[in-house]
């Protein structure tokens, strides 16, 4: 079943929610090409997308905990560590030929982001609601957060040297 994003994740913060829509889509095409025995460059190249926009997701969220002070800042920034160690490690393997993306790969992940975003994604929310009215208001019904196109938006992240930046 593909991952879609729904605006019950949202968070009220429309940069965050932007990036949210954008790792749900990168999972999504990582979803569509897994299995397909001609797709594993195209694999290679959505997990090192996938690595560098969740880096420079989780670089924005950390200087917004910290620019507030954010009471949940620790264990907030243990969960993004532990996901980029375990996408460096999943990345790593891959490229050796030591592992596949299987539908368990995508298990964990379509779990972890829907369970990140959804739980403690929603409590910097709620945070950003109480503390920052004028960050965190609700998108219009119909709006869609602004996104950048990949490319733009991200630049060689702490995964670009497993696969040689282009």
């Amino acid at each position: 079943m593909g991952l879609v994003w729904d605006r019950a994740l949202a968070i009220g913060d429309p940069e965050i929610d932007a990036d949210h829509r954008h790792l749900f889509g990168l999972l999504a095409q990582l979803e569509h090409a897994v299995g397909r025995a001609d797709q594993r460059t195209i694999l290679s190249d959505i997990l090192s997308a996938l690595a560098d926009y969740t880096s420079y997701h989780f670089s924005r969220e950390e200087r917004v905990m910290a620019q507030l002070r954010y009471p949940g800042a620790d264990d907030h920034i243990r969960e993004h560590a532990d996901l980029i160690t375990r996408l460096a490690q999943l990345i790593f393997d891959f490229e050796r030929g030591d592992v596949e993306v299987t539908t368990d790969t995508l298990k964990f992940l379509r779990g972890w982001l829907t369970t990140h975003t959804s739980g403690t994604d929603m409590k910097l929310g709620a945070f950003l609601k109480a503390n920052c009215p004028t960050i965190a208001t609700p998108l219009p019904r119909g709006t869609a957060p602004h996104t950048r196109p990949l490319a733009a938006a991200v630049t060689p992240g702490p995964f670009a040297s497993l696969r040689g930046w282009r």
